[in-house]
């Protein structure tokens, strides 16, 4: 059986409310967003100089949320310290939190502005939510989908976007999700080249 990997994009403007959407907005599941990404593409400029870029989410039950950004610096210096991997963190609530659905997408300094799998499931499949798909009788197998977030990033210094990918190392989203998410930014009158950051192999 031949699986699908296609993405649909649903993608708000970084200034939007929900209320202003074109599309309904439904936050991520805090457990969705939790975990290690792989940060493979950005409109930050800073991020050309970062290599082996992962970002990782800490979310507690009461909407507290730790982020922590680890790379390697791309650097000529034969100076070992200055070549070692770095990584900053940052603590912050999420605005938007709710505790009934466990949800989130607005943070202090970032938002999400689009979020899903690269895949689409058949009419029969069934979405446990826990990293496998049943069917009707009750047979289960893994989740063959990689996850995606198109992140905003509201710093004091830049604004733009990253794009984090949960399998970012070993299979990461194909040329086609990248062209759908640059398509859809576009559309939403992002500024900035969205460019792969190094460390990316494809």
């Amino acid at each position: 059986m031949n699986l699908s990997r296609e993405a649909i994009i649903l993608l708000r403007p970084p200034s939007s409310s929900s209320s202003e959407d074109s599309h309904p907005w439904t936050s991520p599941k805090t457990s969705f967003l939790s975990g290690e990404w792989a940060l493979t593409h950005s409109t930050l400029p800073s991020r050309r100089f970062q290599s082996n870029t992962t970002t990782t989410i800490q979310i507690s039950a009461s909407g507290e949320t730790t982020r922590t950004h680890t790379y390697s610096a791309i650097t000529t210096s034969t100076d070992n310290d200055e070549n070692q991997p770095k990584s900053t963190t940052t603590t912050e609530k999420a605005t938007d939190f709710d505790p009934t659905t466990n949800t989130a997408s607005v943070f202090e300094t970032w938002k999400v502005l689009a979020w899903g799998k690269e895949g689409q499931l058949e009419s029969w499949m069934i979405d446990d939510g826990d990293g496998w798909i049943s069917d009707d009788s009750g047979e289960r197998r893994g989740d063959w989908r990689n996850s995606y977030v198109v992140v905003w990033n509201e710093g004091p210094e830049e604004k733009g976007v990253d794009v984090w990918d949960r399998w970012g190392r070993t299979r990461p989203l194909s040329v086609g999700t990248i062209r759908k998410i640059r398509e859809a930014l576009r559309a939403a009158g992002v500024e900035g080249e969205l460019v792969k950051v190094a460390g990316v192999h494809k």
